[in-house]
């Protein structure tokens, strides 16, 4: 038979890694690629607000794709154990290439871990837990009805891309169905009918998985 491509090898190399090795934690250089490779901006441009009705915003191109390039989707980092981050909560400029520190409790932080330990039935929380929000109105304005439909079916494609670029780097990844959305506003001081969490990830570097 014909070789796989390393594209291929790489979708069916993919799976969800729910325990991870907490003495060799992911590291800045690390998440920063991972970053770099998913969801950062690598083109911008402007809209044209003389369109009737139609808001002056700017649209840009990045990794993964996205309804009628809005990019409606923020990325909020609540970080456990990276070696070279401090714990904390992050939002990640994805025009900058940054990550902004946002002011929490401690207690904030690790029930948004265990909330996510528990939904993967993991025996630990994720070293970096990615929550993903989506600035509502970026979208709503134009696809009205549609617009949440559109925003679950570009989380999906950011999650998958989440999975490569995990698996491609050697870290391992999880994605997690619920989340807390009361717990989001408060540590984010979002309202949520303006921009509220619709998925999450998690990331580290897995455990050794020990040869049958």
């Amino acid at each position: 038979s014909d070789p796989i491509s390393p594209f291929v090898k790489l979708l069916r190399d993919r799976h969800s890694v729910r325990d991870f090795d907490d003495e060799h934690p992911v590291t800045l250089a690390e998440l920063a690629r991972f970053l770099d490779t998913a969801a950062r901006v690598l083109s911008e441009w402007k809209s044209d607000a003389n369109l009737a009705g139609s808001p002056e915003l700017t649209y840009s191109t990045r990794p993964y794709p996205s309804a009628a390039s809005a990019y409606e989707l923020e990325l909020y980092l609540a970080v456990s154990n990276c070696e070279g981050l401090a714990r904390g909560l992050y939002h990640y400029d994805a025009g900058r290439h940054a990550l902004v520190a946002i002011g929490v409790s401690a207690q904030q932080l690790q029930a948004l871990s265990a909330a996510a330990e528990f939904a993967m039935d993991a025996s630990g929380p994720p070293q970096v837990l990615i929550t993903v929000s989506a600035r509502f109105g970026r979208i709503s304005w134009k696809y009205s009805s549609i617009a949440y439909s559109l925003i679950l079916k570009d989380v999906g494609s950011l999650i998958q891309t989440f999975y490569l670029a995990a698996t491609d780097m050697g870290l391992g990844g999880c994605a997690i169905g619920t989340g807390n959305i009361d717990l989001f506003a408060k540590m984010t001081g979002l309202e949520f009918h303006v921009e509220g969490p619709v998925g999450q990830f998690a990331l580290g570097r897995g455990k050794p998985v020990a040869p049958r």
